[in-house]
């Protein structure tokens, strides 16, 4: 389906939707996608590390605290004037207050000037103007960096797998070569070693004059230690004919 932009918080159920048949999550597809497209997302977390400091950040309790002071300052100035002082204290806790008064007022305005270019990034999201109360700059920095971090754990997920599935090509790559290099007598079980008949007599003749060779030279060796044995029996221990 078509869409125009989608809701901020989706971002983080991503890693919660998983489907049915490898149990991996909505996440993992996306980033894989975004990868094969050649899109780079190793370094979103590094890139949104500027972020860290947002996540801490309240910028409503920074407002009332502006503002607290901004009172304070205003009253301290004002008891200033109606106390006694001599002219020497009165100029320097005078000068103080102005300069505080100063420094209180530019931080005032730079929130404001945040605050503003906030909403309108707010606006680039596709946020309606009615809602941005509910996304603080802290919400929003802390919707962003949850869904880096699940990102980051996609993608070690990704090269994990890339990685087992290069070592499985290699391993069945050299499975293939060893079972090429072999003899593999399960690949043709009908295959037979056969002689030529003309070639059948000359091979049974050749064997049995190996054998017949082997009954001689056994015959004669049996002969041979029979002579030896009644030579033997014909002398004495000491050598000597009986």
């Amino acid at each position: 389906s078509k869409n125009d932009g989608f809701q901020l918080d989706y971002l983080s159920k991503l890693g919660q939707v998983k489907d049915t048949s490898t149990r991996k999550s909505l996440l993992y597809h996306i980033n894989s996608k975004a990868v094969e497209s050649g899109l780079e997302t190793d370094h979103l977390l590094e890139q949104f590390g500027c972020l860290n400091l947002v996540c801490q950040t309240d910028y409503e309790k920074i407002k009332l605290n502006l503002k607290s002071l901004e009172e304070d300052c205003k009253d301290s100035l004002a008891f200033v004037k109606l106390a006694s002082y001599d002219n020497e204290t009165f100029k320097m806790v005078n000068d103080f207050l102005q300069y505080a008064a100063h420094k209180i007022l530019a931080m005032r305005k730079v929130t404001e000037l945040v605050l503003a270019d906030f909403s309108n990034l707010l606006e680039w999201f596709g946020i309606p103007g009615h809602i941005h109360s509910e996304y603080t700059p802290m919400t929003l920095a802390q919707i962003l960096t949850n869904f880096a971090k699940d990102v980051q754990e996609a993608n070690i997920q990704l090269s994990s797998e890339r990685n087992q599935g290069r070592i499985l090509k290699k391993w069945s790559a050299g499975s293939m070569r060893r079972s090429h290099s072999s003899f593999d007598l399960g690949m043709k079980p009908n295959v037979t070693l056969s002689v030529p008949i003309d070639d059948q007599k000359s091979f049974s003749s050749s064997l049995e004059n190996v054998l017949e060779l082997a009954f001689a030279e056994k015959k004669r060796k049996n002969e041979s230690k029979r002579v030896h044995s009644k030579k033997v029996s014909l002398v004495d221990c000491h050598g000597n004919l009986i």
